[in-house]
């Protein structure tokens, strides 16, 4: 995922680094930057240099200040003003997936996947584009999927849930559809 630029601007921000099960805090006044490790409420200041923070600036994800002080232990869904800002500064969601049908790149397509799990189609071949509509349309009707992988019983995810981006790639194969490109943060709808 990885914090743009754009984020540091808004205020104070907390990161998360699930990877090196690290957190860090950034004060937006002073502009240094804190660290403390899940399990651990001590946090410690870091140059804006150092290694954990550089690779969280790339591959970590915006979290809460409850989440922090809990010391990486989950304190339940983000607040309203939280998902507004990831939405606005991260976009956590929506994300975008480009999709191929039966790996051929001249029938491709783009879908995006909004706050609440609604699909939206964004752009699409003329020769996909049918198939694409049918897939939204399919998807967006049901309030959760229902999807198997390998030879595990099926299971029931909510669009609401953390596992909905992999189960919607499950739901994608079933269609014939697979995911070549992605992104959980853009400028506009492009998928460059």
């Amino acid at each position: 995922m990885g914090i743009p630029l754009s984020a540091f601007q808004a205020g104070d921000l907390f990161i998360e680094y699930e990877f090196e099960e690290v957190l860090f805090r950034y004060e937006k006044g002073t502009g240094r930057f804190f660290c403390k490790r899940y399990g651990y409420s001590g946090e410690h200041e870091v140059p804006s240099d150092f290694t954990f923070l550089s690779e969280a600036r790339s591959a970590g994800v915006l979290t809460t200040a409850e989440r922090y002080s809990s010391e990486g232990v989950s304190t339940g869904e983000p607040a309203d003003d939280f998902g507004r800002m990831a939405v606005k500064h991260q976009r956590i969601r929506p994300w975008w997936l480009s999709v191929v049908y039966r790996r051929d790149h001249t029938r491709s397509g783009t879908i995006e996947v909004g706050t609440d799990g609604i699909l939206l189609m964004i752009k699409a071949t003329d020769s996909i584009k049918e198939l694409l509509d049918q897939v939204v349309w399919g998807i967006n009707s049901q309030s959760c999927l229902h999807v198997t992988y390998r030879d595990e019983a099926p299971i029931t995810v909510d669009k609401n849930s953390k596992d909905y981006d992999f189960a919607l790639r499950l739901e994608l194969m079933k269609w014939d559809l697979n995911v070549f490109g992605e992104s959980s943060y853009h400028d506009g709808r492009s998928s460059t």
